[in-house]
């Protein structure tokens, strides 16, 4: 016989608590938690979203009048856990709310209310949606996330960080220095290449704004099919504009040259594409947060079980680097 469990969450269309059974067994081998789980109900019926953990606690609830729209959400639920890690990682600097519960964490560990109550300043936030939120930051293997015993309040730590950067292609770069076609175009090759890296390594250490745009729009091009197309055609060797016609347009092309990642090279025997900086995404353990949370605990902005959960944290994302 299937053990069934009972689950108590707040309604606020019903404006009451109500009560949910489910089974036991519905946390069992999920690819995420909190997991989704949608209960309908009501006269006239209407849905309620919750978000459960592995222990089958309510995480979040949220109230739907319109099951077609409950549905949906559940849909983009899915989506996002669906995402390559790549656009999660895009996803975190293409949404404002978000970049703000990443940098906040870049900081040291954070209070889910704490977050909560800091993402309430945007006036388009819905705190029913914060799972939805940090959802690709957790996806990612960026975040990690404990119950504090000592508070009982929910906790978030970043476990990793990561650095997005332009960087020369060694088989293109070897291609100009020995293949006769293309060796009388290095000087110009190279002399772009080391302009456009300058320019990177400026906007880079120019202040946090300038390194934020310069990150998203990496990431842009390297999660966008049109863009990426090209970049993953031009990784092996140069290609004519007829053979760059099969996956892109002249104005792609035209927006590539013009962002630096790809130039043309005339030769005597045609003219050419070749890739110029390709896109690098590197993870690193933030070793920085250790003075942090440090500091934090000195001044009593944390407890004890918080810093030594997020050392621990820390210790083993240098482990399994």
């Amino acid at each position: 016989m299937v053990k069934m469990k009972k689950l108590y969450a707040n309604c606020k269309i019903c404006q009451k608590q109500v009560t949910i059974e489910v089974s036991e067994d519905i946390a069992k081998d999920r690819e995420y938690y909190p997991f989704e789980y949608i209960d309908i109900h009501g006269d006239p019926e209407h849905a309620l979203m919750l978000f459960l953990d592995q222990n089958l606690a309510v995480r979040d609830a949220i109230a739907y009048q319109d099951i077609q729209v409950v549905k949906k959400k559940e849909s983009q639920y899915k989506n996002l856990i669906r995402m390559s890690e790549t656009d999660a990682l895009a996803s975190i600097y293409s949404d404002e709310k978000r970049l703000k519960l990443f940098m906040k964490l870049t900081e040291g560990p954070q209070i889910e209310e704490d977050l909560i109550e800091m993402l309430k300043k945007n006036k388009d936030f819905i705190e029913e949606e914060f799972n939805i939120l940090i959802l690709p930051l957790i996806r990612s293997g960026l975040v990690k996330t404990k119950w504090l015993q000592d508070s009982f309040q929910m906790c978030y730590f970043l476990f990793k960080d990561f650095i997005v950067f332009r960087m020369p292609s060694k088989i293109i770069s070897k291609i100009f220095l020995n293949d006769d076609i293309f060796k009388p175009s290095s000087t110009i090759y190279f002399n772009k290449l080391n302009l456009t890296l300058q320019e990177h390594k400026r906007k880079y250490l120019s202040g946090i704004e300038a390194q934020i745009n310069e990150i998203k729009f990496c990431l842009k091009i390297r999660t966008t099919l049109k863009y990426l197309n090209v970049l993953n055609l031009l990784r092996d060797r140069p290609h004519t504009l007829n053979e760059l016609s099969s996956v892109a347009d002249d104005e792609i092309i035209q927006e590539l040259i013009e962002s630096d990642f790809i130039i043309e090279i005339k030769t005597k025997i045609e003219n050419y594409y070749a890739l110029l900086t390709d896109i690098r995404i590197k993870k690193f353990t933030p070793n920085y947060l250790i003075l942090q949370i440090s500091q934090k605990f000195n001044n009593n902005e944390i407890d004890k079980e918080t810093a030594l959960d997020h050392f621990n944290f820390l210790f083993d994302s240098e482990v399994t680097s």
